[in-house]
């Protein structure tokens, strides 16, 4: 993550808490990270917002959360042409195995 990502990454974050009542600090900005970013830029966008929170607050946009994870379909039986893949694929190890043990002995 680039510094000038990780500053905007951590200024979203603090908005968002602000946004939601809570206090700003070290341990919530931390708390509330998915990515992490290094300490000193935390300190020094905290320090940022406190100065003039309205300046951050009047260019935010909230945006969906990176935690948020759409719900994926597993698919519990493999696709036939897969099995029949993996049992070449299981051959030809097997007679490489075999070709290289011929080889070293």
């Amino acid at each position: 993550m680039s510094l000038e990502s990780a500053f905007q990454y951590v200024f979203d974050v603090i908005c968002k808490l602000h946004l939601e009542n809570k206090n700003i600090s070290v341990a919530t900005v931390r708390n509330s990270m998915t990515t992490k970013a290094p300490l000193p830029v935390i300190t020094k966008a905290i320090a940022s917002f406190k100065e003039n929170p309205e300046q951050y607050l009047s260019v935010y946009q909230p945006t969906e959360a990176p935690e948020e994870k759409t719900q994926v379909e597993v698919n519990v039986n493999p696709k036939p042409e897969l099995e029949e893949r993996v049992k070449q694929l299981e051959q030809q190890v097997a007679f490489l195995t075999e070709q290289l043990a011929k080889l070293t002995s």
